[in-house]
């Protein structure tokens, strides 16, 4: 049917690269005349892979051909792929080139344990379903299966009736389609997704990440991030939802733990960079980092602490306005590297070619 459609002509196509080399192989068009080339999200196709892909489409489209490139970060390949097939371009960059959104405000929380993240998890999914949307980013298609079958078994989530699904490369095109639409239409309280199957996900009004596992670059945690705080695109808001859409304020946590030292560093100069608050135990941890190069910030606590030394304390679950403060249901014996914020509210955080 794509084939058909093409070769019937059209004046837009909108493909990933892969299957436009395989419609260009197949005969089903052409490139020659193509004058407009436009790449979106170009670092998550260069982080992906498809950087050949790519090339091989900007060298065989006309060589007057204008090119956009949109790129939430800017980083090696992106400024590589630019520097190869653009010719004299105009940057033009909208906030602070590989900073995270300003609307978000970020939380770094050290656990001792992969069981005490999925504890942190599954108690947490009540207190942030009351606030909205969730989405918690994993780094493999087994821990995402895994971690939403434990999050929809457990006790608190079951008896609030709160749905849990996930997404990945393993599930089939529908099913994914399927648990997005749930998803987008509030039925579920959690998405469960690895970075490939969220890629060029766009729900509106999330207003929590969390980053189960760290991301494996701060581009990518960049975009991650960049999935809360989205205003609705609802046509019909009246003024007064729009202005406080404007500034509505998603929330992010990173779990980390003492192996996650270098990429709790690499947050912690993001952080300064963006003068953003960073909390005693994201400090702690970042400073056992190799390439960690201390700086303003740093306490005296933490500099005299031996290298091997793990500030241990318990956690203070965050309590949502108005609900009970006992601690029968909360995860007080998962101890880890710091104090959680005591609510949502942001302002209480941590303290601060050719076709080869």
């Amino acid at each position: 049917e794509m084939t058909r459609e093409l070769r019937r002509g059209c004046d837009l196509a909108v493909s990933t690269p892969g299957r436009m080399i395989d419609m260009v192989r197949s005969k089903a068009t052409g490139l020659s005349r193509v004058s407009v080339v436009v790449l979106d999200e170009a670092d998550r196709m260069l982080d992906m892979g498809f950087g050949g892909q790519v090339r091989t489409i900007l060298r065989n489209v006309r060589p007057d051909a204008q090119t956009l490139m949109f790129s939430a970060t800017f980083g090696r390949k992106v400024a590589e792929v630019a520097g190869e097939t653009l010719n004299r371009p105009l940057r033009i960059n909208v906030g602070s080139t590989g900073a995270s959104s300003e609307h978000v405000s970020q939380h770094v929380m050290v656990l001792n344990s992969h069981h005490a993240k999925i504890a942190w998890t599954n108690e947490m999914l009540p207190v942030l379903a009351s606030v909205g949307k969730t989405i918690v980013f994993v780094a493999s298609r087994a821990d995402c299966e895994l971690l939403a079958k434990n999050m929809r078994e457990h006790r608190d989530i079951l008896a609030r009736g709160l749905a849990v699904d996930c997404i990945h490369g393993d599930r089939h095109q529908s099913d994914r389609n399927a648990s997005l639409a749930a998803f987008k239409k509030g039925k579920l309280a959690a998405l469960v997704a690895t970075d490939v199957a969220a890629r060029g996900l766009d729900v509106a009004d999330v207003a929590t990440v969390v980053n189960f596992n760290p991301a494996k670059n701060l581009d990518q945690h960049v975009h991650r991030v960049g999935r809360a705080g989205r205003m609705s695109k609802a046509k019909n808001k009246d003024a007064a939802s729009v202005q406080k859409s404007a500034h509505a304020v998603g929330t992010a946590y990173t779990l980390l733990m003492r192996k996650d030292a270098n990429f709790a560093n690499t947050l912690l100069e993001a952080f300064r960079r963006e003068g953003r608050p960073v909390g005693e135990e994201h400090l702690a941890l970042a400073s056992r980092s190799k390439h960690y190069k201390g700086g303003a910030g740093s306490s005296s606590a933490v500099s005299r602490k031996k290298p091997n030394e793990v500030m241990e304390v318990r956690q203070r679950t965050p309590i949502a306005a108005g609900t009970s403060t006992s601690s029968k249901t909360s995860i007080v014996d998962h101890s880890y590297y710091g104090p959680g914020p005591s609510t949502l509210d942001s302002t209480n955080s941590n303290k601060k070619g050719r076709w080869n």
